[in-house]
């Protein structure tokens, strides 16, 4: 016999959602400027209402300590106390203690599929409706029409301030269940779709479905719940929830609000637009991770329409896309609507083209990424912009990503775009995930189609970091994205599948390339710029290698003409350095010699460069330097070797307090250039302090070289990313390794009996009577700048704290192995 379904438990309304918050008077201060009023509260809760006849709309709990914000559910009145009852008899049901809670009545809880809660009310005390909707509109308000003036001798005043909230009207969540999910809702409740959404790739797979509460003949809010498709996988979003909208009375009133919450300083993330899908007028603001939207003049329905199904495309019927043509000396497109084919949404993009008479269509630029198309250089670092070179300066430079007023002056288009989930791209974002790579690959397809007025199908990819990283294509969200800090604690190796799908074939890439990396990289970029430019397919690719800081290169004179002879020769067929006929060199570094200092461009420009056929460098001399249990760094072979000995130290070293063993050089005989890829070979193993515990341990080791001139200083120096012992101050490179007992695989075609310390790549010259200095840690040492290893989660106690040992002896050589070059 098949299983009978259970009896349908039919809702009235609904009446709130709750959510929990690691500070509830931060939320309070953003409730009052958002138009909640605090009804009640106690040490860790919070009920907020509107001014309708629900007696709360919003809970805010307060999260365990430690927590970050979590969306728990929502709650519904139920129509009868029949249907309460239905509910309460639910498999898991529980009841909700409602003595401290406005307008009492008894309340019980279920879970849904995807562990949120749904909370089914009855008995609750309702406020009292005022006669009339509470608008921000104090002396007139009658609308005149074109032809209809029905507000004659009259003026319409607004008052300033929050708007008003009425009620909660609907709120959304992405899932992996997708289909589960909504067969749940509609098998428990009376919940009905209006509308339902297909993917544009595929008429056949629904993506999103808008629910309504079926409450027959009556008319209620076209949807109260919208239930969207999220990805599987372990980087996908999974479920989350995507944001809350609260109904206020008019446009007048929302607009109120909306100024009043930009005024206060509030994260706009999307709109003000008015949406397909409900009709509703609505911006997104954003709370600590938490996207709530203000909304008005909404459609209502009943039991006559039937579910209507469209293809999922542009969300909204009109929203803030602009076209200034006047004010600049570029054309400026602001939130250009670019709708995605990967999945459901839209990409904002502002376009910025040259203003010419000759020419229509231009090779385009574009970047996708986090920190904010609309955010400007200026208040973004001000420090640094006040740095940049005036020609690299205009109205709408942002961090990391090219000029608009200089690449317009040279012929190119720009399209700067906000990723998924921020800014005014609306949706779960998800960095550096199959899902941002597919997003991204819509906005390219977008960007080249000749459909584009302005385009002429030709396209480049350039920025710094993040915009750099993302341009692999081929041609405070915590409820709105992935942490990837938590990420990278939450799933500590390689192999596991939330890596595998981040990962991609470098080899795959066949378009030109130019990776440009930096020395003084050594802590985020540089072994990308370098690993990207071995394994990339591309027929035609170069590396380049410069000194200095993260963020003056890109825009300094060198770098922008490299960057512009580089496009001008693929995209316009210019070609004044032998980029595409071979000309120029394959590779080409900044030799760094002598001690000058750090953070100073005029020192550093004494760098000169070099050239090579090839990276690797051919001819290169693979020199071991063999550690001594003197702390030596010997290049020839020593009785001492074959001596068995054993130096620790202590785990779990910090920035604070290192950790560390040092072996050094006898002074050079010879100016060396060390320049390519640096390994080091080290027998090790760790004790625990409690000796009886035979828990396997995991170690982790932190390698540093550094070089110590003539005078016995360090030479440090500039590093990408500042550090706060030495300001911006880096050695030569440095290198990680967690060494873990787990078991092997021996299949696998990356598996070694064991694996070498790669230590980033690196150049140096080392002049006669200085040394190298190498350096065996447990934590971080000077020169790590801002990427810290210092999380507990991911590196806990338990797991790692202890002695840890470099043992000597014959068979149990250790060796740095350095990339010696030619003469220097």
């Amino acid at each position: 016999m098949g299983s009978i379904a259970p009896p349908l438990i039919r809702l009235e309304r609904l009446s709130f959602v709750i959510y929990e918050h690691p500070d509830l008077d931060a939320f309070r201060s953003y409730a009052k400027d958002f138009g909640l009023e605090e009804a009640s509260s106690s040490s860790n809760e919070v009920f907020f209402a509107g001014y309708g006849r629900d007696p709360f709309v919003y809970i805010a709990r307060a999260a365990d300590p430690g927590s970050g914000k979590r969306f728990v559910g929502a709650g519904f009145c139920a129509e009868t106390e029949d249907d309460f009852k239905k509910a309460s008899g639910r498999d898991g049901a529980q009841q909700v203690n409602t003595a401290n809670r406005p307008g009492g009545g008894q309340a019980v809880s279920i879970t849904d599929l995807n562990g949120f809660v749904v909370e089914v009310c009855w008995g609750q005390k309702e406020k009292k409706l005022p006669p009339h909707g509470v608008s921000s509109v104090v002396q007139g308000g009658v609308v005149n029409g074109a032809l209809n003036k029905a507000r004659v001798g009259e003026f319409t005043r607004m008052q300033e301030g929050p708007a008003a909230v009425h009620k909660l009207g609907h709120f959304g969540y992405n899932t992996d269940k997708f289909e589960e999910t909504c067969e749940w809702y509609t098998k428990n409740f009376n919940i009905y779709p209006t509308d339902v959404l297909w993917a544009p790739s595929d008429k056949n797979l629904d993506v999103a479905a808008f629910y309504r509460l079926d409450r027959g003949k009556e008319f209620v809010d076209h949807h109260c719940l919208l239930i969207a498709r999220g990805e599987k996988g372990e980087d996908a979003p999974n479920t989350t929830v995507h944001h809350s909208s609260f109904e206020v009375e008019d446009l007048d009133t929302q607009m109120m609000g909306h100024q009043h919450l930009l005024d206060a300083g509030h994260e706009l993330l999307w709109g003000i637009g008015r949406h397909v899908h409900g009709s509703q007028p609505s911006p997104d603001w954003l709370f600590v991770h938490f996207i709530v939207e203000h909304y008005a003049d909404g459609d209502v329905v009943n039991d006559e329409l039937p579910t209507a199904k469209f293809e999922a495309g542009h969300m909204a019927v009109w929203d803030r896309s602009s076209i200034d043509a006047d004010s600049f000396d570029y054309i400026f497109e602001q939130n250009v609507n670019v709708p995605l084919k990967c999945q459901a949404g839209t990409i904002r993009a502002n376009v910025y083209r040259p203003k010419t008479s000759t020419a229509t269509r231009f090779p385009v630029l574009v970047t996708y990424g986090p920190y904010g198309k609309d955010v400007p250089y200026s208040r973004f670092h001000p420090n640094s912009f006040a740095e940049l070179d005036e020609e690299q300066k205009s109205p709408h430079s942002a961090w990391e990503t090219p000029d608009p007023g200089f690449w317009t002056r040279h012929g190119y288009a720009i399209v700067r775009a906000d990723e998924v989930g921020l800014g005014q791209s609306p949706g779960f974002m998800d960095t550096m995930s199959r899902s941002t790579s597919q997003c991204f690959a819509d906005l390219i397809e977008w960007a080249a189609d000749s459909d584009r007025a302005w385009s002429n199908g030709k396209f480049g990819l350039l920025g710094v970091s993040y915009y750099a990283g993302r341009d692999r294509a081929p041609g405070e969200l915590e409820a709105s994205r992935n942490d990837q800090r938590l990420d990278n604690e939450r799933y500590a190796f390689y192999d596991h599948e939330y890596y595998a799908s981040r990962d991609y074939n470098m080899s795959d890439i066949k378009v030109p390339l130019l990776s440009v990396g930096n020395w003084g990289g050594i802590a985020l970029h540089l072994r990308g710029n370098v690993e990207g430019y071995i394994n990339a397919g591309s027929a035609v690719k170069y590396l380049r290698l410069i000194t200095g800081r993260h963020d003056l290169p890109f825009y300094g004179k060198e770098g922008v003409e490299m960057q512009l002879s580089f496009l001008n020769a693929f995209l316009k067929g210019i070609d004044d350095q032998g980029w595409t006929t071979g000309k120029a060199s394959t590779v080409a570094y900044k030799i760094r010699k002598g001690n000058p200092g750090y953070n100073t461009p005029q020192a550093e420009s004494s760098f000169e460069w070099r050239t090579q056929p090839a990276w690797p460098i051919p001819g290169t001399a693979y020199t071991r330097y063999w550690l001594t249990s003197s702390g030596g760094l010997q290049r020839n072979d020593h009785e001492e070797l074959r001596t068995a000995a054993k130096l620790s130290y202590k785990t779990l070293g910090t920035l604070a307090d290192p950790q560390l063993l040092e072996f050094s050089t006898p002074p050079f005989t010879q100016a060396t250039e060390i320049t390519g890829h640096v390994t080091a070979r080290l027998s090790v193993s760790a004790t625990r302090e409690d000796s009886q515990d035979l828990t396997p341990m995991d170690m982790d080791v932190f390698v540093t070289l550094r070089h110590i001139v003539r005078s016995g200083e360090e030479a440090l120096h500039t590093g990408t990313v500042g550090d706060p012992n030495n300001a911006k101050a880096v050695p030569i490179v440095k290198g990680w390794l967690r060494v873990s007992l787990r078991q092997t695989n021996p299949d696998d075609p990356r598996h070694q009996a064991w694996h070498p310390h790669q230590i980033w790549p690196t150049n140096v010259i080392v002049e006669e009577g200085g040394r190298l200095k190498l350096e065996v840690a447990s934590g971080d040492t000077q020169g790590v700048g801002l990427f810290r290893h210092d999380s507990s989660a991911d590196r806990p106690a338990q797991r790692f704290a202890g002695m840890n040992h470099i043992h000597f002896e014959d068979g149990l050589e250790n060796w740095l192995l350095l990339p010696e070059v030619g003469s220097s």
